[in-house]
Order: C-alpha cells, then structure tokens, then sequence
C-alpha cells in the first residue's frame, strides 16, 4: 500500500516552480606531518537541497582518510539521497538510498533502498523538526563474510536549532532495525554544530556515531569519527 501510493506521488504533475535552485554547503580539512611523525589527515563533507512546490530532494556526503607513515589507518565515505513528496502541508511520502564504507570497521559496503512516510513537525527561522518511518531493503558487504541482505524498518528524525545568526546546531538519526531477526540492527547518528565566520564561511564540528550490533569480525560495535572543518555555503 505504501509502494502504490508513493508512486502515485511520484508520478504526479509537478507544480510550477518559478526558480528552483539547489541550496548546501561544502566543508573541506586536511593536515599533514613530515620528518619524524609522517601523518596525513583529509575530511569533506557536502549537503545539498533542492525544495520545488511539493517536493524535495537532499543529497549528502561524508568523507574521512588518514594515512600514518604510508600504512591507512582509516578511510571512510558515506553518501545518500533522498526524494520528498508532500501529500499535504506538513506531511510527506519519501524515497531514500544510501551507500557507506569503513575499510577499520571491515565493511566493504552497505546500502540502503527503502520508502516510507515523514512529517514536518517544526519548521521556522530557529527551529526544525521532523520524523520519518518507512521500510527499507538493508545489504551489507563484510570483509571475509558472506553478505547480508534483509527486510528492515527504518526510523529517522532530523532536528535543527539557530538561537542566533552565528550559530546553527543540527542532528539527524537512522535506525535500521531487522523484521527478519532481532539481533540485526545498524543506527547512524550525525550532530554538527556551525559558526559563521563570514557571509558564506562557517566552521564545523562534526560527530557521526555508527552502531553495527553485528559488527565485522575484530570490529567494535560503536565507531565514532570527529571532523572539525572550514565551510562554504551555497
């Protein structure tokens, strides 16, 4: 029932928008050691949106490589998409896809494809919420494993603050627990907070927190990565 009425959305005439136009920013760090310590640090991040009448498309994406004395020490992406339609003003259906890989945390590939529902909650000058729930086919790819593959809910909110021109706090979350088997369940929590440093420059720190309750064999269950970058807004 849910896949039929997505793609009625989906399929629906659009409205006319007079200047749709894709809005995000970028950030970008990197460090580098030579002589007695030989380290190399990089990290970027990139979001973008794009809001027509009754629609929205976000795209996302988190990079990190470090390379201590020519041996990798971790390198990590992530990337996603997502399709929003609204049914009504505060209400809509989505489709969401995602792709990530952590060559530490043994994993070769995960995705995600799935559809479900969200709704706006809050959405003003300082303050933003909304929540979504949905069902999305989960595969996961580890190094010296076969691969899983299941059925999984999903569970998302994405919440923001701005208490003032300078400063913007944001948070987004994904739970993907298993319908086929209880002990398989990955989450994914992303908190930043911004300062403004100029009319478009800003800097980031970033925490993504990872939960795998499977994890790869050797591989904790909790991964953590902290950036702390320079942005640009568009």
């Amino acid at each position: 029932m849910l896949l039929a009425l997505l793609i009625t959305a989906l399929v629906a005439p659009q409205d006319a928008d007079p200047s749709p136009t894709w809005t995000g920013n970028i950030t970008a760090g990197i460090s580098a050691t030579d002589g007695n310590t030989d380290v190399t640090k990089a990290s970027a991040t990139a979001d973008a949106r794009r809001e027509l009448t009754g629609s929205r498309y976000t795209l996302g994406l988190t990079w990190n490589f470090s390379q201590e004395s020519g041996l990798i020490t971790q390198r990590k992406s992530f990337v996603k998409a997502q399709y929003d339609r609204f049914v009504t003003e505060k209400t809509y259906l989505l489709a969401q896809s995602s792709a990530d890989a952590d060559v530490q945390a043994g994993v070769n590939l995960r995705t995600t494809l799935g559809v479900g529902a969200g709704r706006q909650f809050l959405s003003t000058d300082e303050w933003s919420a909304s929540g979504e729930l949905g069902l999305t086919w989960f595969n996961q790819e580890d190094t010296g494993a076969a691969a899983q593959s299941y059925m999984a809910a999903r569970l998302a909110y994405n919440w923001g603050w701005k208490p003032s021109e300078r400063w913007e706090f944001l948070q987004s979350a994904e739970v993907y627990p298993s319908v086929e088997d209880g002990n398989d369940v990955y989450s994914k929590v992303d908190t930043r907070a911004k300062a403004t440093l100029g009319k478009n420059m800003f800097a980031q720190v970033q925490w993504v927190m990872d939960w795998d309750n499977t994890p790869a064999a050797g591989a904790d269950r909790m991964d953590s990565l902290y950036l702390l970058t320079v942005g640009w807004k568009f």
